[in-house]
């Protein structure tokens, strides 16, 4: 799901200096996907690229991020399993 409006652009930016900050990654060593929306909340996934390598599913650095989608603030950090 492709990130198709302004808030949603927006909120993708708060992803991404979320990411900077929180993670320190360079912007070349992740993508970042919309996963979904939710009732007040959109889902992102952050998906590092090293994980994308691995043969073994689920672990690794990648994680989900919830956003409000009113003030593009992130909520929550979730890590997959």
């Amino acid at each position: 799901m492709a990130a198709n409006t302004n808030g949603d652009l927006d909120s993708k930016l708060a992803v991404e200096e979320y990411v900077k900050k929180t993670k320190h990654w360079t912007a070349g060593s992740y993508r970042i996907e919309l996963n979904r929306r939710e009732k007040n909340f959109l889902v992102f996934w952050v998906v590092n690229k090293e994980d994308e390598k691995s043969i073994v599913p689920g672990g690794g650095k990648s994680f989900e991020v919830h956003v409000d989608s009113t003030n593009h603030h992130v909520l929550d950090e979730f890590h997959f399993q």
